[in-house]
């Protein structure tokens, strides 16, 4: 499984001494079947991700990309920037989406284990009922991803395609217990601080 992390440049916010993203990545690459991780960033904060990688303590491999083709606001949950990163990094293995300017209390480990026991159908990850950009494609969905990029070129957030896919294929919920921290909000990260 690879894990697309789309991020901004809050996701490299110290908590505790490291980057968010340290945190996340961190708890990624523990998950069983983890074979990637590849870091999305804006093009202009690029540079700074591959910093990041190269000092990231890893034992999968870690690749940075850029697309330049995203609105800022969006970024992260642009079924365009999937599209595209799934162009580049190739659709051969299964797909978890984190938006890599959050962090999580706990969860991460059993939406995984949800993940494997649904599949084939599409997991979405909610907490308090809010959806907080995590996804779990099996590669035999990928292809749809691409299939309603074309069809909708201006086609922008995730929900706009689990709309669409609804129709074509399994899509499930699930609750992540505990909490979520937005690092793209102050009280959010304030909050992180104090738990990691």
């Amino acid at each position: 499984m690879k894990c697309l992390l789309p991020v901004s440049h809050k996701a490299l916010l110290a908590v505790r001494g490291n980057p968010a993203l340290t945190h996340l990545a961190g708890e990624l690459q523990e998950l069983a079947g983890v074979s990637e991780i590849i870091v999305a960033a804006e093009p202009e904060s690029l540079v700074l991700f591959e910093r990041w990688r190269d000092d990231f303590p890893a034992f999968v491999p870690v690749r940075t990309i850029a697309h330049d083709s995203f609105e800022r606001s969006r970024f992260t949950r642009d079924i365009k920037m999937f599209a595209a990163t799934l162009k580049e990094c190739g659709n051969d293995d299964d797909l978890l989406v984190a938006d890599g300017n959050n962090l999580f209390s706990c969860g991460l480990e059993e939406f995984a284990a949800a993940a494997a026991a649904v599949k084939p159908d599409v997991l979405a990850g909610v907490c308090r009922g809010v959806p907080v950009c995590l996804y779990y494609f099996p590669r035999e969905t990928l292809g749809l991803i691409e299939e309603y990029s074309r069809a909708f070129p201006c086609a922008g957030p995730v929900s706009g395609y689990l709309n669409w896919l609804t129709g074509r294929a399994g899509v499930r919920i699930f609750n992540i217990e505990g909490e979520r921290f937005n690092m793209d909000d102050a009280d959010s990260y304030t909050q992180a601080m104090c738990l990691f």
